[in-house]
């Protein structure tokens, strides 16, 4: 493993587990009060909080345990990250709101292809 690819998985754990994911499993902040404004259910609002968590704990995993789990995590990840942007996309905003999730989609893909690589995938 690359120092840069443990960096990236690394940041992109802090990332989902505690500007999205902890905001929206305890409801604080404007990220755990958005689940009205794009018009998702609370419960499932606080569920994607939870796989982004399990998403971020599965990424520092890759970096200090198993390179397949972090690869796992990503690859889920990524999907959760396709759904965050077709959600904002419906709800009609701008570069500003969607950023994140973009940032937060290129890095998986990042950690995907890197470890992909490291364990002989590609």
């Amino acid at each position: 493993m690359t120092v840069a690819l443990a960096v990236v998985s690394l940041i992109a754990a802090a990332m989902f587990a505690l500007a999205a994911g902890a905001p929206k499993v305890f409801g604080v902040g404007r990220v755990g009060g958005n689940w009205r404004h794009y018009g998702v259910p609370h419960v499932a609002w606080r569920a994607i909080g939870v796989l982004e968590i399990a998403g971020a704990v599965g990424l520092a995993a890759g970096v200090f345990a198993d390179a397949r789990c972090g690869l796992a995590s990503a690859a889920g990840l990524c999907a959760l990250m396709v759904g965050a942007l077709a959600t904002h996309v419906r709800a009609k905003e701008g570069a500003k709101e969607t950023a994140p999730a973009v940032v937060a989609l290129a890095l998986c893909v990042v950690v995907v292809a890197g470890r992909a690589h490291e364990i002989g995938l590609v």
